[in-house]
């Protein structure tokens, strides 16, 4: 028997959903799941399994999860994602004072759309 769509958008992200390479010292940081909110416009990227962390926010507007009390990198969110790939054709991200990336479309595609990333409501406004 075929699977139905619902069950085929179900599908768990291969693993890592995605890695980025900060410049200019090269550090990589893997993600293992990734959700978008369209409503929100927002990129939800996990690392690991769900820990305590801090938020902190990034100089773009970003949010960077960092666990406590290990101090790695365990999420991120990317905010205004869809807004800002089409305004400025990538979407920039300070991990640290000395760790930039600067994510494409080519990177984050596969991301926004469900053949490969989970939809969520995580983020959605309380009215």
């Amino acid at each position: 028997m075929e699977p139905s769509l619902a069950e085929l958008l179900q599908l768990p992200l291969p693993r890592p959903a995605l890695v980025i390479e900060c410049w200019p010292g090269g550090d990589r940081y893997a993600f293992d799941d990734a959700e978008y909110d369209a409503e929100t416009d927002r990129l939800r990227l996990t690392s690991g399994p769900s820990t305590a962390a801090s938020a902190e926010l990034t100089p773009e507007g970003h949010v960077l999860r960092i666990a406590m009390p290990d101090g790695y990198v365990c999420g991120l969110v990317l905010t205004d994602v869809h807004d800002r790939l089409e305004r400025f054709g990538h979407v920039d991200v300070s991990l640290g004072p000395t760790q930039f990336v600067s994510l494409n479309i080519d990177d984050l595609a596969g991301l926004l759309t469900r053949a490969t990333a989970r939809r969520s409501r995580r983020f959605a406004r309380a009215a």
